[in-house]
């Protein structure tokens, strides 16, 4: 069916149409974008808190991502609007019970997000996701902290590859 003009009320919402044009105003691009994730071990000391060094990038199409001193990403210049962020991690050892672990997203260095899981656990492994919409402006920051409490107050190691994650990407303006 050709459509000179669309016009709701004559349209039948649960008919297929097939458009031969370009769809335009539909939707943002969902750009910049960025994914990032640790290689290799993190060790997180019990009762501290501890910045999540994201040293790879699995892509960054804005460049805003510093994966080699301040693990942040940054917004670029012109990209401030709506931004959708999310962070996961995971604790791993093998000789001391888990008892706490929090994982936050926090942006210019004060926590707008976090989530934790308190308890007596015997599990070895543990983590947590979060997930977040925030209003950004050009050159606010965004970083991934962890935060682990165990019952021998040992560091532990912060898994790697595709057991931690950040990452985000910008909704609208």
């Amino acid at each position: 069916m050709a459509f000179s003009k669309i016009i709701a009320e004559s349209m039948d919402l649960t008919d297929d149409y097939a458009f031969s044009g370009t769809v335009t105003g539909a939707g943002e691009t969902n750009a910049p974008s960025f994914k990032v994730y640790r290689n290799a071990t993190q060790s997180v000391s019990s009762a501290t808190w501890t910045k999540i060094q994201f040293n790879t990038e699995d892509f960054d199409t804005g460049s805003g991502f510093d994966n080699s001193s301040n693990y942040r990403y940054t917004i670029p210049t012109g990209e401030g609007g709506k931004w959708f962020f999310t962070c996961h991690g995971v604790i791993d050892q093998s000789t001391q019970d888990l008892n706490r672990i929090i994982l936050a997203i926090r942006k210019n260095g004060t926590a707008i997000i976090q989530v934790e899981e308190d308890g007596a656990y015997d599990e070895y492994t543990l983590g947590k996701s979060v997930s977040i919409c925030d209003s950004a402006s050009a050159g606010d920051y965004y970083e991934g902290w962890i935060y682990q409490i165990n019952s021998g107050s040992d560091a532990l190691n912060m898994e790697s590859g595709s057991k931690n994650g950040f990452s985000g990407f910008k909704i609208s303006s």
